[in-house]
């Protein structure tokens, strides 16, 4: 809906908010996908006015992909990233459970597999493993990431972002050095007066971590 995006960025720039990217679903891997469809996405991307957009990985976990799986949604990924970088737009995969990202070397290694500049990540602590391994992946997804989603989940659990105040510190301190938006894709409890006291947690956590939180 290009007219729409147009008026959340007219209203977006009203309120002194930049976007920080488009939250596309689309999808590696899905039979409807095509250049229409792909269009479709870089096109409301310009129209909201950022040049990041988001897409998933498939649809199914990377240990239950074939060789041949893999190599169909690197050929689409190439695709695309390719369409995108004519447009100077990057694509960013989401770190997410059931996609190519679900565990951070099959993710790395995708990512290099399809070899284009426009094709990056986000990040975000995977819940089902412990802090150790995500310290490794976000060591690893340095180079690749764009921006950081951030939470407070164990396995199927959800935590105020205080309660992993020190896990998150660590977190900030392997990005610091590197310019990304921080962004609060979710409250622990579903409810919007959770914001303030998230977003509070949030810049307490940025600034003992020493990170320039610029604005």
């Amino acid at each position: 809906d290009l007219f729409r995006a147009g008026e959340v960025r007219r209203m977006t720039e009203a309120a002194g908010i930049t976007v920080a990217a488009y939250g596309s679903y689309y999808r590696l891997g899905e039979e409807k996908n095509d250049e229409k469809g792909r269009e479709a996405v870089l096109t409301t991307a310009e129209k909201l006015g950022t040049t990041l957009v988001r897409i998933w990985g498939g649809a199914r976990s990377s240990a239950d992909l074939t060789e041949s799986d893999r190599d169909a949604l690197i050929a689409e990924a190439r695709v695309f990233a390719a369409m995108a970088e004519k447009r100077g737009v990057t694509l960013a995969l989401e770190c997410h459970g059931n996609s190519v990202t679900d565990e951070y070397h099959y993710g790395i290694d995708f990512i290099r597999a399809v070899g284009s500049p426009a094709l990056r990540s986000f990040w975000q602590p995977n819940q089902m493993y412990d802090h150790a391994y995500n310290i490794e992946a976000a060591k690893a997804y340095l180079p690749y990431a764009e921006h950081l989603h951030v939470f407070s989940w164990e396995g199927g659990k959800k935590y105020p972002l205080a309660y992993h105040e020190d896990r998150w510190r660590d977190y900030f301190t392997v990005f610091g050095a590197k310019n990304f938006n921080a962004m609060l894709e979710f409250m622990h409890d579903g409810n919007i007066e959770s914001l303030v006291p998230t977003a509070d947690a949030l810049r307490r956590i940025v600034g003992l971590a020493g990170v320039d939180q610029g604005e």
